[in-house]
Parts: C-alpha cells; structure tokens; sequence
C-alpha cells in the first residue's frame, strides 16, 4: 500500500465515493479561507499524477479494493438468489383443510423463476429496459373568458 498522509486518504476517500474534486478538498483539508478557485487548483494538483505520483498509486489501489468488494457482492448475491432458487424448489406436500397430507406435492415456481431471473440480471444476460420514454409534448389552451 502507497502511503499518503491522513488529509490525502480523507481526500481519494472522497473521490472514490462520489464527492467532487473541491468537495473533496473541501471536507479533507482546511479550506474554510481558500477562494473556490484556490480551491480547484489545489484538488486538481492533488490528482495530478504528474505532480503527485504517490496519490495517484494510492487511488488506484482504493478503486481496485472497490472492484474487489463489487465483486464479492455480486458473488455473494448470485449465492443467495441460487440459495433461494433451492429452497423454492423443494417438494412441499400439499395438505387437505384438515392439514393432512393428499399425496400430493407443490413448489414455489414464481419464486424459483425469480431468483433465475436475479441471477441472469446480475450476469448481464437480461437488460432491464427503462420505461422512460422521453419528453410528452403538453399544449396549454387558455378557454376560460
């Protein structure tokens, strides 16, 4: 692991989680003095590999240990959809109304089917479409006289 001082970890912490290069700054470093623009040539310099090589080295491994933790998610929700998968597929007698067993036998298909679709969704074998079909054209009519 690179090493870098506290301030400059607070501030690819930062970054990784979304923040804006001066926001990130901002929250890190005491910047309460600086003007917005001393402000976004600071955070810019910081990640400039040019300049700062180490913090660079240092965001790299950051997004790498994200991708890693992505990954594990992804495999642990793949676990759980299967484990669902399973659990909805085993045979559960069908009982009469007074709760003895006819001989029969059910399973949760919908439930089953699901978890297959969750899985294949998080694989990329299905494309969640987006409903959104743009901008409706609206006409105002001023009838009242």
């Amino acid at each position: 692991m690179v090493k870098v001082t506290q301030n400059q970890e607070n501030f690819l912490q930062e970054i990784v989680k979304g923040a804006s290069q001066a926001d990130a700054y901002r929250r890190s470093y005491k910047a309460k003095n600086m003007s917005d623009n001393a402000i976004y040539r600071e955070a810019s310099l910081l990640l400039n590999p040019r300049v700062n090589p180490k913090i660079a080295q240092r965001l790299a491994e950051i997004r790498q240990e994200v991708v890693e933790e992505t990954k594990w998610t992804v495999e642990k929700l793949i676990q759980e959809f299967a484990d669902v998968k399973e659990k909805c597929m085993q045979a559960q007698p069908v009982l009469d109304q007074w709760g003895k067993k006819t001989g029969e036998y059910k399973f949760d298909s919908a439930g089953a089917n699901t978890a297959l679709k969750n899985i294949g969704q998080l694989l990329g074998f299905y494309i969640v479409k987006n409903q959104n079909i743009g901008a409706v054209p609206v006409k105002i009519v001023d009838d009242i006289e």
